[in-house]
């Protein structure tokens, strides 16, 4: 669970800091902490889980030294899009985008980046963009909320007997 928080320079480490400030921020103020923690939560283990078991299938994974700022970040950036779908962002300061334009920007740079220096590389960036994009699936959310519905209601069970509404002492014994 630390792998996000370890960074390979001080440059990554910068631009960790400021994609937690500028996009983490807003999130954390639309969603409110809970569910910014389980979005967090959600993304870095589906990016480690992912990554050590499609690692069993490519040896050369398990050599590289995966850091985690980038997944976070993206996870956040491609949230933060989807949350605010029209508000402009300036990417280095000389494009603006708008966030629903940002989602295909973050997806492009890291098939790119996956593509020049190889997916074993890049393996747990690409599983944290795919599982952000997965969450910004509505039809699979609704697929979720129902298996999470569906548990809950396998949990509960119904108790008979007791009081019922129209069985009110209304004869005054005591």
């Amino acid at each position: 669970m630390t792998w996000p928080f370890i960074q390979g320079g001080p440059l990554s480490l910068i631009f960790a800091c400021l994609v937690l400030y500028v996009f983490g921020s807003d999130l954390l103020t639309s969603w409110g902490p809970r569910r910014y923690v389980w979005y967090l939560a959600g993304i870095v283990l589906i990016a480690g889980i992912g990554t050590s078991l499609i690692a069993l299938m490519i040896p050369a994974a398990w050599d590289l030294p995966h850091l985690g700022g980038m997944v976070v970040g993206d996870a956040l950036v491609i949230a933060w899009a989807r949350r605010f779908p029209d508000h402009p962002v300036s990417i280095y300061f000389v494009l603006v985008v708008r966030g629903r334009t940002l989602v295909s920007v973050i997806v492009a740079i890291t098939v790119l980046f996956a593509v020049f220096s190889g997916i074993a590389w890049m393996l747990p960036e690409l599983l944290g963009v795919a599982a952000a994009l997965l969450d910004m699936n509505r039809a699979a959310r609704r697929r979720w909320l129902k298996i999470k519905l569906a548990w809950t209601r396998r949990k509960l069970r119904v108790v008979r007997g007791g009081r019922s509404d129209d069985s009110s002492d209304d004869s005054g014994e005591a």
